[in-house]
């Protein structure tokens, strides 16, 4: 085989193997791609402020002294997105990771606020809802 032949064979397999690399890669890193940019999307103020009102709706006194429900949490891990658009995200309340309140979060246009909420047996027992 001579030296041309070779060297073609070479910058061929070279272009074989990036190319795989980088659909491995592309496969391997979407993921934590889509949750850094969730992450990044349930850290905004506005969704920041739409967790807190929906807070506010179950404890007209939330994140006050006189709430009972003191302080809340995102579970970072718990980020998925909604096949209808928008982010579901658990919140835990009062560092107790048996009190949760989830929700979806969705941009319409009108500014992000819940459409879903699911709230845990702790959740319900300390704001002194009734199981529906």
């Amino acid at each position: 085989m001579t030296v041309k032949k070779k060297r073609k064979r070479h910058i061929a397999l070279t272009i074989i193997l990036s190319v795989i690399l980088l659909v491995v890669l592309g496969v391997i890193l979407q993921p934590k791609i889509e949750h850094l940019e969730m992450v990044h999307e349930v850290n905004t103020p506005e969704c920041q402020k739409a967790i807190k009102e929906m807070l506010l709706e179950h404890d007209k006194k939330a994140l006050t002294p006189q709430g009972k429900i003191k302080t809340y949490k995102i579970d970072y891990n718990s980020l998925s997105h909604s096949p209808m658009g928008g982010i579901y995200i658990d919140v835990i309340i009062n560092d107790d990771p048996n009190i949760v309140i989830s929700s979806m979060f969705s941009d319409v246009g009108q500014g992000i606020h819940h459409e879903i909420v699911v709230r845990s047996i702790g959740f319900m027992k300390l704001v002194g809802e009734k199981d529906s």
